[in-house]
């Protein structure tokens, strides 16, 4: 048998393909071959950018703030709708409804768009839409016509406001009336003397003193109240009766 003989290993030889590489002196080359032509692809570029540019009509934002007017509830000045109120009624009511009377009234086709905003802690709407320099004129009268739909939905909760206002007013002159009447301050007078009687009543039906004394002192200070409400009505009585005598 043959023994056997190792297997002669060669080593592997990388040998670069030069064929697929390009080297900065082919590119220069070819700039330089057609400078010309790049040139003046650079410069039809910057000319078309310069006339897209100039003849894309540019944009601008326009906004509006609306302040939330107030009313006077208890001591505190409150705004008359919460602004998270104003902002859904702006979006889902009002602007859909004065968008669609502008469109209907000039016959335009310009998709209106107001956004509405709210400040953090503040009593403020602010619309703001995206609009053309053509388109400014249209845009601002749409802002004028949201601000009029809204003040006049403000009014409506105004006049209720001084509805309810009157009616407190005028309860409380009745009430006022009824106080300065002589009938009624006569009927106040004679209820005090009839709590008066029944006081005496009760303190001369008390027949041991040493057991009913805390009873007894009790009532005699409720007697004096008494004569000092007495004489109190009394004196606002001839007051009155001046008063009138005076105007009669």
């Amino acid at each position: 048998m043959k023994e056997n003989q190792p297997v002669p290993v060669y080593p592997v030889q990388y040998i670069p393909n030069t064929e697929d590489e390009i080297s900065l002196v082919d590119i220069w080359l070819t700039f330089r071959k057609h400078r010309k032509l790049f040139f003046k692809v650079a410069i039809g570029v910057t000319l078309l950018g310069l006339i897209v540019a100039l003849i894309m009509p540019k944009s601008y934002d326009l906004r509006t703030s609306i302040e939330i007017g107030t009313a006077i509830r208890g001591d505190t000045p409150t705004p008359i709708e919460a602004p998270e109120t104003v902002k859904a009624k702006l979006e889902n009511s009002l602007i859909p409804m004065v968008i669609h009377q502008l469109n209907s009234a000039e016959d335009d086709t310009i998709e209106y768009k107001i956004s509405t905003t709210i400040p953090k802690k503040s009593a403020l709407i602010v619309l703001t839409s995206k609009m053309t320099t053509d388109e400014e004129a249209q845009y601002k009268k749409l802002h004028n016509m949201v601000i009029e739909a809204i003040t006049k939905d403000h009014a409506r909760i105004i006049n209720v406001l001084k509805k309810n206002l009157q009616t407190e007013l005028s309860l409380a002159r009745i009430l006022l009336d009824e106080l300065i009447d002589p009938a009624t301050l006569a009927a106040l007078i004679k209820e005090q003397e009839k709590a008066l009687e029944e006081a005496r009543a009760n303190l001369e039906a008390l027949s041991k003193p040493e057991i009913f004394g805390v009873e007894i002192k009790a009532e005699e200070n409720k007697i004096q109240g008494e004569k000092n409400k007495l004489a109190s009505l009394k004196d606002q009585a001839i007051i009155l009766n001046e008063k009138l005598q005076k105007t009669a």
